[in-house]
């Protein structure tokens, strides 16, 4: 995971101020992208880090009603331990629930926080059982064709990354100086944007918001100090309804992720129109 030497030589070589380099090497953030597990990984024995889709498996006292679907269950005991600022459990099931109707991402006022995204973290050893919704005899299917989304179930597998901000963020419109570096030496070729990926998720990085940064929304709306916010997760997709492709990123403080506070989540959401 020591590749941050490979961004330092690429950008000194494109001319790149010693200083500046140290700057934004210092933005780097680590980031799991998860992709679909084949045979070939379990011929080399890469371990299967969770499920995509599918139902989840939770304990008798977790409510869930299937308003909201679950994405991904990663298995914590196989992800890395050394993720600088970015702690993690050390083992149990990060269970993510998001929703890919468009209409309930887009009107954000009357959409409780409840039907935009949820994080479960299940204890090893904890006693749980497949759920299953019950069935919707409104089921409005027909009126909100399948997106491209969830396709799953699927085993996953993870890969590092380092990811780094966008000229959207906070980090870099921090000054002048700062924005004025990012712009003249084309760091924004290293910004990383899971679109176009093979990835189905990512767990980390940085949350990019194309329409507004994510910082000022999170000021705007009931999360005060938002510079203590922190993209957790990163899922793109395509959105039923209008079949739009946009992401959906879960974020929490780093004090809530530093005790594992992880009910205490928000999710905002990116729509390509």
């Amino acid at each position: 995971m020591n590749d941050l030497q490979v961004f330092r030589r690429a950008a000194l070589e494109r001319g790149t101020p010693e200083p500046v380099v140290d700057w934004w090497l210092g933005l780097a953030r680590p980031q799991l992208l998860f992709h679909r597990y084949e045979d070939s990984h379990r011929a080399a024995g890469v371990p299967v880090a969770g499920t995509y889709g599918g139902y989840p498996r939770l304990p008798a006292d977790v409510e869930w009603d299937g308003s909201l679907d679950l994405v991904v269950s990663i298995d914590c005991a196989t992800l890395p331990r050394d993720l600088p600022g970015f702690p993690l459990p050390a083992d149990g099931a990060l269970l993510f629930f998001g929703t890919d109707y468009e209409e309930d991402c887009y009107c954000r006022s009357c959409t409780p926080p409840e039907r935009q995204g949820r994080v479960v973290h299940v204890p090893v050893g904890a006693v749980t059982s497949e759920r299953v919704p019950p069935e919707d005899p409104e089921d409005e299917e027909d009126e909100y064709p399948e997106g491209e989304s969830l396709t799953g179930p699927f085993p996953i597998r993870w890969t590092h990354r380092w990811a780094f901000p966008a000229d959207e963020s906070t980090a870099v419109r921090r000054s002048e100086e700062y924005r004025e570096a990012f712009q003249r030496y084309d760091l924004q070729s290293f910004a990383s944007i899971l679109d176009g990926d093979d990835a189905v998720f990512a767990l980390g990085g940085y949350a990019l918001h194309s329409q507004d940064e994510l910082s000022a929304q999170l000021e705007e709306e009931r999360y005060a100090g938002s510079e203590d916010w922190r993209q957790l997760a990163e899922w793109a997709t395509t959105f039923k309804g209008y079949g739009n492709t946009g992401r959906a990123m879960w974020c929490i403080s780093r004090e809530d992720l530093g005790v594992a506070r992880f009910d205490r989540i928000m999710v905002s959401t990116d729509i390509n129109m």
